[in-house]
């Protein structure tokens, strides 16, 4: 999720608890502590198999994200002097509250239990990569057009605006600001169940349509529209599900490039470190047969963009060069 949710969220927790006398050091260490986990960012510095190998994994973990926010928290308390034990519970809180918002948003994971176990759980209820939020520069590595696509992401958040309208009217209701930022919390949590209770609706009407075993991931903002992904015999078949509507748009048959062009790239470290985060992961020719796409069907919702998506350019079925992209 962008950094001012992050900010926000955390804001909005530590000034609920925080003591009087130590509120604003207790509200800087949670926030900062919610941008730690983000150090990750880093990894595109590296190229894109930096990116696929390190994002969301180690600083996404509650270890790593524990140990940031206990270094942010003994920086807070050397500038304010406030006691590190003090401080240290709101900065563990600002970290959890990242881990929790991006549990939700993106649906390739975290690695939330490193070092003891590199699976990554998955929430999946929010849309995160999106062509609407995201530039088809992506692949340059600037950090203009990073904060461009965060900046843009903020105008279709909704847990973005119902924090932001929380903030300003705790603001101007300064003593019951605590019961501001409760409501405001509460109104967030009941935004997550009502994303939640959608999906298993959208599942329930997927399987009605491609049977069983079909997973769901989000596919628009509003939670109306789901991506329901299912398994054939040939390969997969997407299709999404309408909830407002309640039916299911013709299906899509996605079919998988032949075995032995699968079989000659899947060693390269670029490839292993796409499946070592993809949920489901299909490779397909392009169209004009020069290029080999390895795709994450959990984002196949839009025919026109391809999303998270590693493009293999072949020369003779050579691979010529690679590149990932959250998005072309």
């Amino acid at each position: 999720m962008d950094p001012v949710t992050h900010v926000l969220a955390a804001v909005s927790a530590a000034e609920l608890l925080a003591p009087a006398g130590l509120e604003p050091w207790a509200v800087t260490a949670a926030a900062g502590a919610a941008l730690a986990p983000d150090a990750d960012f880093i990894a595109r510095r590296f190229g894109h198999t930096g990116l696929l190998r390190w994002h969301h994994t180690l600083t996404h973990s509650v270890v790593g994200a524990g140990l940031l926010a206990a270094a942010w928290a003994a920086v807070v308390s050397l500038v304010s002097r406030a006691p590190w034990h003090a401080l240290a519970p709101f900065a563990g809180l600002g970290a959890l509250s990242h881990l929790g918002l991006d549990y939700i948003l993106h649906n390739n994971g975290l690695m939330l239990a490193w070092p003891f176990s590199r699976v990554m759980p998955r929430g999946g209820l929010f849309i995160g990569l999106n062509p609407q939020t995201s530039s088809a520069r992506c692949g340059e590595r600037k950090l203009t057009v990073c904060l461009r696509c965060q900046a843009h992401s903020l105008l279709f958040n909704r847990v973005f605006f119902l924090l932001a309208l929380t903030t300003a009217a705790a603001a101007a209701a300064f003593p019951w600001r605590r019961y501001v930022f409760a409501a405001g919390l509460a109104a967030v949590l009941v935004l997550i169940l009502s994303r939640a209770v959608a999906k298993v609706r959208a599942a329930a009407i997927a399987r009605q349509a491609l049977g069983a075993g079909v997973a769901i991931f989000p596919a628009d903002f509003s939670g109306r529209r789901w991506l329901a992904v299912a398994r054939t015999g040939k390969g997969y078949r997407t299709a999404l599900v309408d909830l407002k509507r309640r039916d299911v748009s013709p299906p899509v048959d996605h079919r998988p490039a032949p075995a032995g062009a699968v079989a000659a790239t899947s060693a390269r470290a670029a490839v292993r470190a796409f499946l070592a985060n993809a949920i489901l992961p299909f490779t397909e020719l392009s169209p004009d047969g020069l290029e080999l796409w390895w795709r994450d069907l959990s984002y196949a919702f839009t025919p026109a963009v391809l999303l998270h998506t590693l493009r293999l350019k072949l020369d003779a079925g050579v691979v010529a060069s690679e590149e990932f992209r959250e998005r072309w």
